[in-house]
């Protein structure tokens, strides 16, 4: 058996339903839009606040002289905020930290309001009577906020009461003088007087309290950061607020946490850049003295004075030849010097200069390529120092985030290592270059005296020295500088400002939404009770003049053998069929009634008038004994042809073999063709007897269902089955 429109979906069926709990809607959409509406026009209305802050781009130049011989040298260059990028910021100052530091500074876990009426507050910043003072760590511990309602009497004296939630009274005390320190949820609160407090004056305050990480997602969620346009580097932000006031104190106060938190990061790279340079410094010093007591000692012992017109000339000759190699060493130096900071233990976890390649004499180090890529690496590099920095002075030493950040600086050190490797060897290479043509015109000295010779090599060494020196003391002097420098990462062009009046167009929204959650329950109600009652397929699915007229339906073969069982019957079962029908569904129906009912011990017999089994044991016409029956699927069966079937039902002959049937079997189950004049005929010729029409699925035998219903007379009895 198939269930009718099985794969359709019929909205005649719902909407038959809707009409049905049409009140149901109507009390949704009462209910609903009343609430709705009525939290919308008592929510305070909004201001929207904005500012602006341009981003500065530090070069990080000083004004020293010594600054295109560090460029030449440029392995100590920290970036600090040399090429700071407006996304770059946004996410500073969208950062949970910075945002942290606004709501510890405002305060901004403590909301005043003042009741004025049913579910109207009006929101007090600085201008609330009262406020609560408690220790800021139980702001960062505590798991849930709570609420305190202060009345305000006439007699100077309030009632205080802290709750949590709806239900949970936490504490509750009358007549409290102010100032006043109550102990709650294992913590102590100062309730303290403002400025505009007015003793005598009564008034209900509200104070809202939440913990930390709360107030700083309601800060996010209330703010707005964007770029200001795609040719500068400054930053929009927008906030909104019902309390003007506060809606300025935080974007102001935003702006200057983020110059507090970029400064101090600031500070501290050059910090540990001047802790580094220092290092390398007196390291550079002990050469240079080194240098200048073997030049003197050589001179001294040699009696050395001038360099002869012959040598002169061919330092002449090779003097740019020997600032490049000069150049070069102080490089391979550097990089050694750098191999070795990585490789000690003691700076396992220090901030790392940044390496970026210099030219030897116009020829270019590295490349473009790897110059950029060793400055990022460093970079990087770097801010994971700074974060493990920051995580250790708030996180245990098993915090998973610290562990994260110390196996990111463990494996990314030894890509710096490498990094630093490949500047060497490049450094190396250009440096055979010039060796190469240095060698072609030493060779001319090779007759000169050893004692020029190894005068020109000590040379050499103590201007190298002298010039690493120079370049570290250079660097040092920078970093001082920056140190000592109080020049912010930014500046404010617009402070906090609103033009508009408060606005409360947001509040449209909950309208909207309560017209679609009156519309949604009614409609996933009326789903809910056709398929707990399975009236999709057992009375919807059927015209309307079929529930009107009273008639029973069926949706499955056991429920209507239950009917026919239980009632007191004729026991001609007559099942009729539309014309047209689909006669292999219409057999399988009757077969499978007939199984039903002979399964009850019942003896059943099948007789056939529309000849739609097609089986054998079909008689030409009709005479006045029981014809001999076969079997088909197991009932005793028979059937006629010939004739049409109300001729059949209305011969004398027939009636009298039906008596025999009667006598013989329990059950006759009978179908045919449904008509009319067959439905007269079998009213007459059987006394209590309904005729069982069997429904198909499809709009074509739906319609033709309420015709045949519209058209019978009102004494017919009938019973549908839908299969």
């Amino acid at each position: 058996m198939e269930n009718i429109n099985e794969d359709k979906i019929d909205l005649r069926r719902y909407v038959a339903a809707v009409k049905r709990y049409k009140w149901l809607y109507v009390a949704a959409l009462v209910i609903m839009l009343s609430g709705s509406l009525f939290f919308a026009l008592t929510r305070e209305p909004k201001y929207d606040v904005y500012a602006t802050m341009l981003i500065e781009d530090e070069n990080g130049s000083s004004g020293n002289p010594l600054s295109g011989l560090g460029n030449m040298f440029g392995l100590f260059s920290v970036s600090g905020f040399g090429s700071m990028s407006a996304d770059n910021e946004m996410v500073v100052a969208r950062s949970n930290d910075v945002h942290k530091m606004v709501v510890k500074e405002l305060q901004l876990n403590r909301k005043y309001f003042i009741d004025e009426g049913f579910m109207q507050n009006r929101t007090l910043y600085d201008d609330t009577p009262l406020i609560v003072v408690a220790d800021d760590n139980y702001f960062d511990t505590v798991s849930s906020g709570m609420q305190f309602k202060i009345e305000l009497k006439k007699n100077g004296k309030a009632d205080i009461k802290a709750k949590r939630g709806f239900f949970t009274t936490l504490y509750d005390a009358k007549d409290v003088e102010l100032p006043a320190t109550i102990e709650v949820d294992n913590a102590k609160f100062t309730l303290l007087p403002t400025d505009d407090y007015v003793k005598g004056l009564p008034m209900a305050v509200k104070v809202s309290l939440s913990n930390n990480k709360s107030a700083v997602k309601m800060l996010a969620l209330s703010l707005s950061v964007d770029i200001f346009d795609a040719k500068t580097s400054a930053i929009t932000f927008g906030y909104t607020d019902p309390n003007l006031e506060r809606g300025k104190a935080v974007l102001n106060t935003l702006m200057n946490k983020y110059n507090e938190f970029r400064l101090k990061g600031k500070n501290e790279r050059n910090s540990m850049g001047v802790e580094f340079i220092d290092d390398q410094l007196a390291k550079a010093y002990e050469n240079l003295v080194v240098s200048e007591a073997n030049m003197e000692d050589f001179k001294a012992k040699n009696n050395i004075t001038d360099i002869t017109a012959e040598l002169q000339v061919m330092l002449n000759a090779t003097s740019k030849l020997d600032e490049g190699m000069l150049s070069a060493r102080a490089q391979m130096m550097m990089c050694d010097l750098m191999l070795k900071f990585l490789t000690t233990e003691e700076s396992k976890y220090s901030l790392l200069p940044d390496m970026s390649a210099g030219e030897i004499a116009g020829m270019e180090i590295g490349g473009v390529g790897a110059n950029g890529s060793s400055v990022a690496l460093t970079n990087d590099y770097n801010e994971l120092i700074l974060r493990r920095m920051r995580l250790l002075r708030s996180a245990h030493p098993d915090n998973k985030a610290l562990v994260e950040v110390t196996a990111n600086i463990d494996a990314m050190r030894e890509a710096v290592i490498e990094s630093v490797k490949q500047q060497k060897d490049n450094i190396a290479s250009a440096m055979n270059v010039l060796e190469g043509q240095y060698g072609q015109f030493t060779s001319r000295l090779n007759d000169a005296p050893q004692l020029e010779r190894r005068y020109m090599d000590l040379a050499r060494e103590l201007e190298m020295n002298n010039q690493i020196y120079l370049v570290l003391f250079g660097q040092k002097t920078d970093y001082q500088m920056k140190v000592a420098s109080k020049n912010v990462p930014a500046t404010v062009v617009e402070t906090a400002y609103s033009n508009d009046p408060p606005s409360n167009m947001s509040s449209l929204k909950y309208p909207a939404i309560g017209l679609i959650v009156a519309l949604l329950f009614p409609s996933l109600f009326v789903l809910y009770m056709l398929w707990r009652r399975k009236e999709i397929n057992r009375e919807y699915d059927m015209p309307l003049s079929v529930r009107k007229g009273g008639y029973v339906t069926y949706e499955n073969v056991l429920t209507l053998r239950s009917d026919i069982l239980s009632a007191e019957n004729s026991k001609l079962i007559p099942v009729g069929y539309a014309e047209g029908s689909n006669k292999e569904r219409v057999v399988e129906a009757v077969t499978e009634l007939s199984k039903q009912i002979e399964a009850t011990g019942r003896k059943v017999a099948l007789i056939d008038l529309g000849n739609v089994c097609g089986s054998g044991g079909q008689l030409d016409g009709i005479s006045d004994k029981m014809p001999a029956t076969v079997k088909f699927s197991g009932i005793d069966y028979m059937g006629y042809t010939g004739k049409v079937a109300s001729d059949i039902l209305l011969d004398d002959r027939f009636a009298q073999v039906m008596e025999d049937l009667y006598s013989k079997y329990d059950n006759v189950v009978m179908p045919f063709g449904f008509g009319e004049d067959a439905a007269l005929a079998i009213d007459r010729m059987a006394e209590n007897v309904s005729i069982i029409y069997m429904v198909e699925g499809g709009v074509e035998h739906r319609n033709h269902v309420d015709q045949l219903v519209k058209s019978l007379h009102k004494e017919q009895r009938m019973k549908f089955w839908i299969c």
